[in-house]
């Protein structure tokens, strides 16, 4: 049962105890009655009708404003409970900005009830809750990717969290990349700190996110590196616009830069656990060259026990670039003794970022998650079918053992990605907590497999 069922539960409960019966008794019984049935509109009328003949009412009063604020009026039913001014209109009143998400306000009327009356068991449990979620904490993150570019890139991070309320949440996290070409052998680093600012405004289920920092790429070049993020939410629906500057460290180039990105999107999650989202990105590269994506997914949940959950769902995805960034990275030949002209085989990549043209992609996916004890498993296994307009380098042939002259061509081509994925996550004690991921995953012209891990310590 949840906090809010609970809560309607006992209040109704509570109020035939506390106050008896009086000469209108049947009346109260009645709206009393339809609010334990939830049946929110009808027990509001019937409050209404005795506070008419009434208006002095406490019981009445006070059970109008319960209504309300089971009904998700959160303003109305604030200014209710604060005209009636007891401890329990106080708790009231707390509970209304506790439900909106207003939990600065929140947890100051709680501690307010708590100090007046110690024995309001709701309004302890409130603020325990809410001062839970906003425990500062640290965490240490690190991963590693091995692909086929070649490159081997490993991410260390230290981030430290704590809110300076209960809807202000500051980030401040430094680290460094690991940037490693195992076929030649070399090894360079690229420092990264950034401090990031979430405020959240509850009044308007609004949420304003910035964030500063900058990146010191291996050859010596710094950057700046921010974010500008506005969501806003209404009911199961999350509006989202973002303008980000992040790095870009995807190939084993050494000429690493930054890239723009503009964004909006939409999330939606309801209480039956089905999710969706849908974004479209713009993109702009350091080398004045554009990129635009879309993509959408949508999660449904198949089954959900105590201890194990099974879900399954699907993606689709569009990415196109204006300029393609694949060069060629190897270049071989073989005589043909039939004829005597020589066959080319060329070795690409994208340098220094991957640049799709007209990349078209749809993906299911099926994963489960299961609870022993402390420790929770889950697994992800995804795949489906994609199509684009590859890059390749000609003639295929020539007479001498070079060609004289290369050039770059387009094709269209289908490939069947797929990605798996594993993790885990165990609780230590009551403050620390370990989480470990493993990732296989494979495209048209990449491959790869990753591992993360995070540990993270609430103070």
């Amino acid at each position: 049962m949840t906090l809010r069922a609970l809560a309607i539960t006992v209040w109704s409960i509570l109020a035939v105890m506390v106050y008896g019966a009086t000469a209108s008794e049947a009346d109260f019984a009645n709206a009393e009655a339809l609010a334990a049935a939830k049946d929110f509109v009808r027990a509001e009328a019937a409050y209404r009708d005795i506070l008419t003949s009434d208006p002095g009412s406490y019981r009445a009063r006070i059970g109008l404003a319960r209504v309300v604020l089971w009904s998700g009026r959160y303003a109305e039913a604030r200014r209710l409970f604060t005209a009636i001014g007891s401890t329990e209109a106080m708790e009231g009143a707390a509970t209304a900005a506790y439900w909106q998400g207003d939990f600065r306000t929140a947890a100051r009327e709680f501690r307010a009830v708590s100090a007046a009356d110690p024995t309001r068991e709701m309004s302890r449990k409130s603020l325990a809750d809410i001062l839970a979620a906003v425990r500062p904490l640290d965490a240490f993150h690190t991963s590693v990717v091995h692909d086929d570019q070649p490159l081997e890139l490993t991410r260390a991070e230290l981030r430290s969290t704590f809110f300076s309320d209960p809807l202000t949440r500051w980030d401040v996290a430094a680290g460094s990349y690991r940037i490693h070409r195992p076929d030649i052998g070399e090894t360079s680093h690229a420092p990264r700190v950034m401090m990031r600012n979430e405020t959240v405004l509850p009044w308007r289920k609004v949420t304003l996110a910035a964030a500063i920092g900058a990146i010191r790429f291996p050859d010596g070049a710094s950057r700046p590196l921010g974010e500008l993020t506005l969501s806003a939410r209404r009911g199961p629906m999350t509006w989202r616009a973002s303008a980000v500057q992040r790095e870009l460290i995807t190939s084993a180039s050494g000429r690493h830069r930054t890239t723009r990105a503009g964004e909006i999107g939409i999330d939606y999650r309801n209480e039956r656990g089905l999710e969706a989202a849908a974004r479209a990105t713009t993109l702009e590269y350091e080398d004045d060259n554009e990129g635009r994506s879309a993509d959408a997914w949508v999660l449904l949940p198949l089954r959900r026990a105590e201890q194990w959950s099974v879900w399954a769902g699907g993606s689709a995805a569009w990415r196109d670039t204006e300029n393609v960034r694949f060069v060629i990275d190897g270049l071989s030949s073989s005589r043909d003794p039939a004829t005597g002209t020589f066959n080319y085989r060329y070795n690409g990549l994208y340098d220094p970022y991957w640049t799709p043209r007209d990349f078209r992609e749809a993906r299911i996916f099926v994963g489960g998650q299961v609870s022993a004890g402390r420790v929770r498993f889950n697994a992800q296994l995804d795949g489906g079918r994609a199509r684009d307009r590859a890059p390749a380098f000609g003639p295929a042939s020539g007479a001498s053992p070079l060609p004289s002259s290369r050039f770059l061509f387009e094709w269209d081509r289908t490939a069947t990605p797929y990605r798996f994925r594993l993790g885990s996550t165990a609780a230590i004690g009551t403050a620390f907590s370990f989480e470990l991921g493993l990732e296989h995953n494979r495209t048209a012209d990449y491959r790869s497999n990753s591992a993360y891990a995070t540990l993270v310590r609430r103070r």
